[in-house]
């Protein structure tokens, strides 16, 4: 019996570092949903084909965003929600392009926060519909696509969107 124990007790602290790396430092996850097309799940994929992409925890843990990084988040209206997103401003940015209010709006990214959109602006919800997001929600940036093998490669950056006056 103590010999069964120590060799589950090996095992369990053999998974300790996998388990750590993938919490804190890289993990791989599918994208779900059409939100990012092109850049991720084109209209060219299979109905049941989905990318699956490297996520890097570390750069928002050390706060190394930019604009246009691919980022995932906990959805602001819901706690049990992950979404992926592009980040269009960063705080100090004026996005003068807000498509959730008509007549067009001007917002100001508050301290502390990130304007996210989706690529493809009729698909999915992101900060036109629940304002800028709080850096505190975000989770990993994406890094590459690493399945399937076709698609292998770096996250394609998206080009910087007319009307935001970027801060430097």
């Amino acid at each position: 019996m103590a010999t069964r124990f120590a060799g589950t007790k090996r095992f369990l602290l053999s998974l300790a570092p996998i388990l750590c790396v993938n919490e804190f430092v890289l993990s791989v996850t599918p994208v779900n949903g059409k939100s990012m097309t092109p850049t991720l799940n084109p209209d060219t994929m299979r109905y049941d084909e989905r990318d699956w992409v490297l996520l890097d925890k570390l750069s928002v843990t050390r706060g190394n965003i930019i604009h246009n990084d691919v980022v995932t988040f906990t959805a602001p209206h819901d706690p049990d929600m992950t979404l992926i997103k592009r980040i269009i401003a960063l705080e100090g940015d004026i996005d003068k392009n807000i498509k959730f209010d008509p007549p067009p709006r001007v917002v100001k990214v508050p301290k502390g926060h990130v304007w996210v959109e989706s690529d493809e602006s009729y698909r999915g919800i992101d900060s036109n519909l629940f304002g800028p997001i709080p850096v505190g929600l975000l989770q990993a940036r994406c890094k590459y696509i690493v399945w399937p093998p076709e698609r292998m490669g770096p996250v394609a950056d998206g080009n910087l969107r007319r009307g935001v006056e970027y801060v430097y």
